[in-house]
């Protein structure tokens, strides 16, 4: 199982999606999944992306597009501010950008460098680690074929953090069919170093699960809640399912990113009921 992890993706390009998100499924689970009659939301996952097609889920998934359509829809004050956007690694002119920022690919998941210090960043690896990424086409990783055609771009972003904490809490809205049924707040503990996953409803009632590998915590409700809500329903309109992601800098809100696919469809939660709770909100 670990030798297959680290084979690249794109070499098992051959196999049919349904049948190459089935067996990721069954490694996963130790079963295979019931796409036609799918119950849990792990399996409605597979079902989204086998079968939903939206032109626009393209546009909102490229980190690069997604500042322009936000502003269209007349959330550009939320836009984290665009310092730079490259069509290749060399031609970042590292000379003119200031002492903080935020190195992304805008096609995949986990492409990102926070430089805190550009005095100690190591220009050399960071070219070399970014023309990697561009390498990679992360359709392949779990079919989410809104990756598939994504023009690639390199851009770099004001770095923001959290007034007090020094990193960013990140809040996470899932809504299903317009309406938001779970936050997912990811925080660090500064004491330990722990990343904790922690479930909430949008009235701010923790439910009472976890994430498999990760703990809860006892959080106190962001300022920008409603707000968020209000946002995330709007981006949210006509669509069975979106994840709209925010941040809170300075008091100020800003939109991470918006996924369609959260973990690629395989999130286990314990006790394993709510994976079925929450495949009962997702209606295909």
């Amino acid at each position: 199982m670990k030798l297959i992890r680290k084979i690249p993706k794109k070499y098992f390009a051959f196999i049919p999606t349904k049948i190459y998100l089935s067996l990721r499924f069954l490694f996963y689970y130790k079963k295979f999944p019931h796409i036609k009659k799918a119950i849990l939301f792990d399996e409605k996952m597979i079902k989204f992306i086998l079968n939903y097609r939206n032109p626009l889920m393209i546009t909102m998934s490229d980190k690069y597009l997604l500042k322009s359509y936000l502003k269209e829809k007349g959330l550009g004050k939320y836009v984290v501010p665009l310092l730079g956007v490259y069509e290749k690694a060399k031609d970042i002119d590292f000379s003119k950008l200031p002492n903080k920022f935020v190195l992304k690919c805008n096609h995949g998941c986990s492409f990102n460098i926070i430089v805190k210090d550009k005095s100690t960043l190591d220009i050399k690896n960071t070219i070399l680690q970014l023309n990697k990424w561009m390498s990679v086409n992360h359709y392949y990783h779990a079919r989410e074929w809104v990756y598939k055609e994504i023009e690639r771009k390199i851009i770099c972003e004001k770095y923001i953090q959290d007034k007090e904490k020094g990193y960013l809490t990140d809040y996470k809205l899932s809504f299903f069919h317009g309406q938001c049924k779970i936050i997912n707040i990811i925080s660090g503990r500064t004491s330990d170093g722990k990343i904790t996953v922690t479930p909430y409803t949008p009235l701010f009632k923790k439910i009472p699960f976890h994430y498999k590998n990760y703990e809860t915590d006892q959080l106190e409700k962001p300022a920008h809640l409603q707000e968020m809500l209000g946002i995330g329903k709007q981006l949210s309109k006509g669509l069975p399912f979106i994840r709209v992601d925010f941040y809170i800098s300075y008091d100020k809100l800003y939109i991470g990113e918006l996924s369609f696919f959260p973990n690629a469809g395989l999130a286990t939660c314990v006790p394993s009921k709510y994976n079925k709770v929450m495949g009962d909100w997702f209606t295909l």
